[in-house]
């Protein structure tokens, strides 16, 4: 049920929809899960080799979704792909959890890895100014959700703009430290292992989880695809350029990586990317990649944050009670109301967090199991509407179907068991808030029955 008259434009161009992509994908992982990575491989030829297969399985699903969003391009995304396959029903529980659960426990989450980095940056001389004490870490993710937040609400050309500017100043940073860790050797010391590695305690099935989990975000495009130009034909250059981009920068960085510290100094690093890049330049090294770390943590959360409040929108476009956030500022060609609830719900998970502790890790387990629980759906979705609707015309088709849907499919069945056997509490209390959400739709259905045509 359509609320206003106000829509998305049509104003992103392909390079604007692979630069939030980029910013997406690429999260502080790259420099968090290398040595998590290492520990579960048996050598340095299945840690490369581990990398390159994210890519290859990230492929897979990349090319189920720009059928997806080819066949239905719209600012809901998944949302509107899971009503058009399941029903009203399960779109609503999807948007739901996204709401609650998915896009504002990502967004608390990215805030917190923020606030570890700009506490990392206060041991260094001259920025002492950047730790609050013990206050720090949420005040720091609250800091930086609100200001992106509203660099958002102030429209999507400002929004787009400093998107831009972040991937391309990220890229050539991401340029120069892979230079300097391929064609430099340490100076100064280098991560050692407390005791020999064993390679019969690797496990490639854990080590795979943490690559995926640094490949995420890809599916985040679909939610581009109502404000993209000729959606139809430019989803599929989108989420194809994007992954190229981000695969080769996860290659060359892996390689960087073990080209300094070899495969016993990444199992030994806790923060790869600095102590890498300390053995080569110093202490000036270390600055400069953790600035580069929080321009990175910034790109991404950006990008989230412009991607989030597009499901929240669709929702208060289709369901009466939720309308406030339905309705499209034209002005600033902008969901403004679905960010303000976006914004205010991801400050209340950094309060969540921040009670817990271990703000990045509770968040983490939080969103999981409901994560690929809907990527799961989503993937068998593609067969729902080859069934009804046959292979698409005017838009792109997966190549070698069912054979590529089948092993997305599967790989998402393995994430969700695995998120599942992570979260353990939290992914409880995440599942519990997903599940709240059928007494709402059932009050927000009634409420649409009730309203005059």
């Amino acid at each position: 049920m359509s609320q206003g008259s106000a829509a998305p434009r049509q104003s992103l161009s392909v390079f604007d929809a692979t630069a939030l992509m980029v910013g997406m994908v690429i999260g502080v992982g790259i420099f968090g899960t290398p040595w998590l990575v290492a520990l579960n491989s048996p050598d340095a030829s299945w840690y490369i080799a581990l990398w390159l297969i994210g890519g290859v399985v990230s492929l897979l699903g990349v090319l189920c979704y720009a059928e997806l969003a080819g066949r239905y391009p719209d600012a809901g995304g998944e949302y509107n792909f899971l009503t058009r396959a399941y029903g009203k029903g399960l779109g609503f529980l999807f948007a739901w959890g996204r709401l609650t659960v998915i896009q504002a426990g990502i967004i608390a989450a990215i805030g917190f890895l923020f606030a570890q980095y700009m506490t990392r940056l206060s041991a260094f001389e001259g920025f002492g100014w950047a730790n609050f004490g013990s206050l720090s870490e949420p005040l720091w993710a609250a800091i930086l959700i609100v200001v992106l937040s509203f660099i958002n609400y102030l429209g999507t050309k400002q929004s787009t703009l400093l998107q831009n500017v972040l991937t391309v100043t990220l890229v050539c940073a991401f340029a120069v430290i892979i230079v300097v860790g391929l064609t430099m050797t340490p100076t100064g010391p280098v991560p050692t292992l407390s005791k020999p590695f064993d390679p019969s305690g690797a496990a490639l099935g854990l080590a795979f989880v943490f690559v995926m989990l640094t490949y995420g975000g890809w599916n985040e495009t679909v939610y581009l695809s109502g404000e993209l130009k000729d959606a139809k034909r430019n989803m599929v250059r989108v989420f194809l350029m994007g992954l190229a981009v981000v695969t080769v920068i996860y290659l060359l960085l892996n390689l960087a990586y073990l080209n300094v510290l070899g495969i016993d100094g990444i199992r030994a690093s806790r923060a790869v990317g600095t102590d890498m890049m300390k053995a080569v330049a110093g202490t000036v090294g270390a600055v400069i990649i953790t600035i580069v770390i929080l321009v990175e943590i910034g790109t991404t959360l950006n990008a989230t944050i412009f991607t989030g409040a597009r499901t929240n929108y669709a929702l208060g476009r289709d369901f009466r009670i939720f309308s406030f956030m339905g309705r499209w500022n034209e002005g600033r060609n902008t969901p403004a109301n679905a960010l303000l609830v976006q914004t205010v719900l991801a400050l209340a998970l950094v309060v969540f967090g921040a009670i817990q502790k271990d703000g990045f890790k509770v968040l983490v387990e939080y969103t999981a199991p409901v994560f690929w629980s809907f990527m799961l759906l989503n993937g068998i979705a593609l067969f729902i509407f080859r069934a009804r609707e046959g292979k698409p015309v005017n838009s792109y088709s997966v190549h070698l179907y069912p054979i590529v849907p089948i092993v997305f499919c599967l790989f998402c069945a393995y994430m969700l068991w695995s998120g599942i056997n992570y979260a353990k509490l939290n992914g409880l209390i995440a599942v519990g808030v997903l599940l709240a959400g059928i007494p709402v739709y059932l009050w927000a259905r009634a409420v649409n029955e009730r309203a005059p045509a």
